[in-house]
């Protein structure tokens, strides 16, 4: 490689009166401390060894240059000299810049010096106090100049050395400043704490270590609390006194986590979701509240009594909950933080009882603000956050199998990976078997053909050890199915009997009893409610009770194979009418409303059209039974291995099953026996009770079915629909397309980081070989434990194109694009990368936090905590509770099993105890705390960032001519005589294809900076910037800089760097229209547009997002083609093709460009 050639054009600088941007000032500092030991460096490599060149005239070259010829005697050559003379030109240039800087851009820069953005490490006693501000504002601006002047003598101590024009009084002047602007940088916080209203009255209120913690005080309704008062103690641990109500809070601790409430008080009580009561606190508070209600004393009638337990529960629950309203700040209530409305914020900002704010919580909360509650110390879970864990063990089940196949084949001890990606592809060729799917579908068959009593050949130990595996995870599912009771659904109908008719004599009880007007709207709800009972009651009246059968196999039936195939149909139809035990039996009818009696045949020619109908067989997650469930039953008395032929065995059916099941489970823990429509039919009815309007009530319903249908991956009613096939595959055309250098943009995930635990541990990490060793115990760890750490495609796609819609069953293409796109963003260069790099800021993150959730919680156990501290682990779901059950955790043999070896924290969580239910609850909590702050720092949109639209979706008025069109009304909305239509599909989603990103930013980053609950706001924004510039800079050449202005660049900084949110987004699109239109002139606007030359089809694209723009692109290329501008319908055909495609042949690209030039020329 050919060096540079320098030429001597010394002392030729000039001194403009212009001031210096913010740009130039940050460079020239860098440049000024750094550049001085790279040009050293540079010297030493190209020059060290080159010989002395003796016709070089030394006198001859130094004449203009004496003053510096200390500097420049050494020169071997003509090359050397110019380059020392090159060296102290810039150097003169930097200093120049330097001394026309304004005092904040020079402020600014030398703030973010390398050196400087290390000053906050506690480099000597007492930092801490400073940084938080809870010293003076004397000692804080001591402790910070004492801070600044060893970084200034640092920094001059590196310097110096190598830089030719460093002179003592410049070093003493640079050690000063330092010593300066660190006093007045490290006075700042104290300076604010003295003379800010402090935004966390609530939090220092927060009495650490005791129940005073509660938000009830000293009385409720009258009635006095004894926190201190005597109770029997084979009781729950509150109990009505003559004087009040007595409490023991150890007696409530230790009875909370047995959950009575999820058990009937009395037979025929209603008993309580686990999740009503998610904290011992708020048991503490439902027992008081109930005590209360009861005073009145207890009736003796059992009939009586069981509406009386049911009333006081009800009441108790509703009167306990609250604090789910968005923690106030500066950006809460502001027009463009709400301008992005998403259903749990439209919830969070209403007047609803807090009750029904839960319920929304309970479904998608993802912890990304502050909520009220938090800064009481108490936390926040939901189905959303809790369904990841099943992800987890499906991961680790398929991570295992495939291990055990190479193991078989090969002498390989676990499946190839790229960047640690498991390949399938990799795995056959390398172990000479067949593919994972292949080798599964196998195991399946295997599985099931053991049933058979033909079936006689004894199991190899591969095959022993890998159905053993595949059994496990369906026990372990069943096995949490029972702890919430969920299979009594088909084990105890009796009792699903009884509760559905005290649910009607409830209703009539009411008419007798309370004045409910003839025709009113209450009327009609109970009316529809009664109507809804007592169709539930034929249901389960007609329906035996069920066993679950031994090696249980999810059946996802191939239904579209099945439609397309008369032959399977009449296959499927005889094996049923084969196993049927009538000639007539009974087949539930749903439009009647009851049972009809159908012959074996025509019920069979039903059944198989309910699975030509819909996706896959679905159990409801909207309660117990449903009807398809019902009318299924008669395919439980066939065997799996003669079913074989008309059900999926590849992974997807544990894919299906796993997720199918996790969501039944999460939502009986926080939703209980009632089903979703139960659940919106009552919460109309309480609401119009309550006064509200049908439209506050219509709007809140709307927003739980959205978020609800979105958790079921079922927000877009038919994602198979040709139009939204084709969406699919546009949407990873354009991802293949725009984004090569995404993984260059992950570097902005950094600052989450820094933000979440500021820069300490992260120094630590850095410099101590012993917290590297634990950072690594805990990275292996913590990807056994933490669904983000085994990032999927799917994941992958939710964190690019804000896409979580599920097809029960995949069609060719889509399993052909997941299987490219999975290599893509796992590859560098021909891919995105995006895949490995996420997976690292991840698993950084979870070193750093699992570390911090131990700390943490034993300083709150030790009453030591600060109160943002309390925060930082509510947001997680922590309470005080937990965190003490973590700090006191206990392995088997009764040792801690955590450690500190150094600055960090060793969880060992697979040390944990898990003998009681206080410890499976801490280990469960932990992991749930890992996910939860995973996800809500390295950035990625959940449900709760989202509108409906960005989901593919939208709700409008019901009108009669909507009907022709296929369009009906969907009865859980209709409220009153309003209904309303729900439009969706695939292609509505693709204007929003890359917002996933600046969606989830919005509350991690931008509503970070805002609220005052939140840690090291200043060093992430600083940081935010810095990245943002430095991923502007991988990206853009010098061209780019030398023609953008400051604000520009600024602009671009921020919006890399996620602090404007989605709003960055909009803003670009914005004036990408009005330069297309021509309203503004792209290359004199105040903030440029992103990209150059845009015309007025750019205009109208611009709306619809990136695949709108790919089309565009395409269509320009074509007309180039059409139009003989081939050389530039070579290139846009380049910019509008994948990376995987344009590499290997961007040669003959430029080629043929060039040789259709020469071409053109002739």
């Amino acid at each position: 490689m050919k060096r540079p050639v320098y030429t001597a054009d010394f002392g030729n600088s000039q001194t403009s009166n212009t001031p210096a941007s913010f740009v130039e000032t940050l460079q020239a500092q860098l440049g000024y401390q750094y550049a001085p030991i790279a040009d050293f460096a540079h010297e030493l490599i190209d020059f060290a060894d080159a010989p002395r060149d003796p016709d070089f005239d030394f006198a001859q070259a130094i004449k203009g240059h004496e003053h510096y010829a200390e500097h420049l005697v050494g020169a071997r050559n003509q090359e050397h000299f110019d380059f020392k003379v090159n060296s102290i030109n810039k150097n003169m240039e930097r200093r120049s810049v330097l001394g026309q800087s304004g005092m904040f851009n020079s402020l600014v820069a030398g703030l973010l010096d390398p050196l400087n953005l290390a000053f906050p490490v506690p480099i000597m006693k007492g930092i801490g106090g400073m940084v938080t501000g809870t010293m003076g504002v004397r000692q804080a601006f001591k402790a910070g100049a004492k801070g600044g002047a060893v970084v200034g003598g640092v920094s001059e101590a590196i310097r110096v050395p190598f830089d030719d024009l460093a002179t003592p009084t410049e070093v003493a002047v640079n050690i000063a400043a330092n010593t300066g602007l660190g006093g007045l940088v490290g006075a700042v916080p104290s300076v604010a704490r003295n003379l800010i209203p402090s935004g966390n009255a609530a939090q220092r209120n927060f009495e650490v270590g005791t129940m005073r913690g509660t938000t009830l005080g000293d009385e409720v309704d009258g009635v006095k609390l004894n926190y201190e008062g005597k109770v029997n103690e084979r009781g729950d641990g509150v109990e009505l006194a003559k004087d009040g109500v007595n409490i023991s809070y150890e007696q409530v601790v230790e009875n909370f986590y047995r959950k009575p409430w999820t058990k009937p008080e009395v037979e025929g009580a209603k008993p309580l979701a686990q999740m009503d009561i998610p904290s011992p606190i708020e048991y503490m508070e439902f027992l008081i509240h109930r005590e209360v209600a009861r005073q009145s004393g207890r009736p003796q009638d059992p009939e009586t009594l069981v509406k009386w337990i049911d009333k006081t529960n009800e009441r108790a629950l509703k009167q306990m909950t609250s604090g789910y309203g968005q923690r106030k700040t500066l950006l809460s209530d502001h027009p463009l933080f709400n301008m992005i409305p998403t259903p749990l914020k439209r919830t969070r900002a209403s007047d609803l009882p807090d009750y029904y704010k839960k319920k929304h919580a309970d479904l998608v909360e993802n912890n990304a603000v502050t909520l009220d509650r938090n800064v009481e110390g108490l936390g926040v879970q939901s189905i959303e956050t809790n369904t990841r864990k099943y992800e987890t063990d499906l991961n680790n089940l398929i991570a295992e199998l495939q291990d055990l196949q190479v193991q078989n084949a090969s002498d390989l001890t676990e499946a190839p990976s790229v960047f640690g990606q498991r390949d399938e592809f990799l795995t056959k060729k390398m172990s000479g078997t067949n593919s994972f799917s292949e080798e599964f579908s196998d195991l399946i068959h295997l599985r099931a053909k053991m049933a058979d009593p033909s079936f006689s050949r004894s199991l190899t130990d591969y095959e022993k050890k890998a159905i053993g595996k595949i059994n496990k995870i369906y026990d372990d599912i069943l096995e949490k199915a029972k702890d919430v009771d969920l299979m009594d659904g088909v084990e105890n109908i009796p009792s699903l009997i009884k509760t559905t008719k005290d649910e009607i004599d409830l209703i009539n009880k009411a008419y007798l009893q309370e004045a409910i007007e003839e025709g009113s709207n209450l009327d009609s709800l109970l009316q529809e409610k009664l109507r809804r009972l007592e169709k539930k009651k034929r249901l389960l009246d007609g329906l035996p009770e069920l066993k679950k059968k031994q090696n249980y196999l999810s059946r996802l039936y191939r239904s579209k194979e099945i439609a397309a195939n008369p032959q399977m149909q009449e296959e499927l139809i005889q094996l049923i009418v084969r196993y049927s035990p009538d000639e007539k039996s009974s087949y539930w009818d749903d439009a009647v409303g009851d049972y009809v009696q159908l012959g074996a045949r025509e019920r069979a020619e039903r059944i198989v059209d309910t699975i030509i109908s819909t996706d896959a067989y679905d159990p409801s997650v909207s309660g117990k039974l449903s009807t398809q469930f019902v009318n299924f039953r008669g395919l439980g008395n066939i065997p799996d291995y003669e079913l074989l032929k008309f059900i999926h065995t590849d992974p997807s059916i544990l894919n299906d099953y796993v997720r199918k099941m996790a969501l039944s489970i999460e939502y009986r823990k926080f939703f209980g026996s009632q089903s979703f429509d139960e659940f919106l039919q009552q919460a109309e009815i309480d609401l119009t009770k309550a006064g509200y309007s049908n439209k506050a009530i219509q709007d809140y319903k709307r927003d739980m079915v959205a978020d609800f249908d979105s958790l079921r991956g079922a927000i877009i009613t038919n994602p198979a629909r040709w139009s939204g096939r084709f969406a699919n595959v546009l949407k990873n055309l354009t991802q293949a397309t725009y984004l090569g250098r995404a993984a260059q943009a992950t570097m902005g995930d950094f600052h989450g980081i820094i933000g979440q635990h500021g820069l300490r541990p992260w120094f630590d990490l850095m410099t101590s070989p012993i917290d590297r060793a634990t950072a690594q115990l805990s990275r292996k760890e913590n990807a056994e434990y933490v669904e983000a750490l085994g990032y999927t495609q799917t994941g992958m796609n939710n964190r690019i194109t804000s896409d979580n819609t599920r097809l029960g069953e995949m069609y060719r293409e889509e399993k052909l694009i997941n299987s490219i796109m999975q290599r893509y963003h796992s590859l560098p260069v021909v891919g995105s990368f995006l895949t490995p790099m996420t997976k690292m800021w991840r698993s950084m993150d979870a070193m750093l936090r699992s570390s911090r959730i131990i700390k943490h919680s034993i300083e709150w156990r030790d009453g030591k905590i600060d109160p943002k501290e309390i925060a930082f682990l509510a947001r997680m779901g922590i309470d005080e509770d937990t965190a003490k059950n973590i700090a006191n955790i206990k392995n088997d043999a009764g040792e801690t099993p955590y450690s500190k070896p150094n600055s960090l924290f060793f969880a060992n969580v697979s040390e944990w105890s898990g003998r009681s239910a206080k410890d499976r609850a801490a280990k469960q909590s932990f992991v749930n705390a890992l996910e939860t702050g995973i996800h809500n720092t390295v950035v990625i949109a959940s449900n709760a960032d989202k509108p409906i639209l960005v989901r593919g979706a939208v709700y409008v008025k019901y009108r009669k001519w909507m009907k022709p069109l296929g369009l009906e009304p969907d009865p859980r909305l209709t409220v009153g005589e309003e209904k309303l239509v729900k439009v969706s599909d695939g292609a509505l989603a693709l204007p929003f294809v890359f917002m996933s990103f600046g969606l989830g930013a919005l509350p991690r980053v931008t509503a970070r900076l805002a609220d005052p609950t939140q840690r090291h706001r200043v060093i992430q924004t600083m940081s935010a910037v810095a990245l943002g510039y430095g991923v502007l800079k991988m990206r853009k050449s010098d061209w780019w800089f030398e023609n953008n202005s400051t604000q520009d660049i600024l602009a671009r900084s921020i919006d890399f760097a996620g602090l404007a949110g989605i709003h960055g987004d909009i803003a670009y699109t914005g004036l990408e229209m009005l330069a297309g239109a021509g309203v503004i002139d792209e290359k004199r606007s105040f903030i440029k547009p992103r990209y150059y030359g845009i015309d007025g089809y750019d205009a109208v694209s611009a709306p619809f997002g990136a695949p709108a723009g790919l089309l565009h692109g395409y269509g320009k290329t074509i007309s180039n083609f059409v139009n003989g501008d081939v050389d530039e319908g070579v290139r846009e055909l380049a910019r509008n093709t994948p990376n995987l495609l344009t590499i290997p042949w961007q040669y003959d690209l430029a080629d043929l460009s060039e040789d259709i030039g020469i071409i053109n020329e002739r």
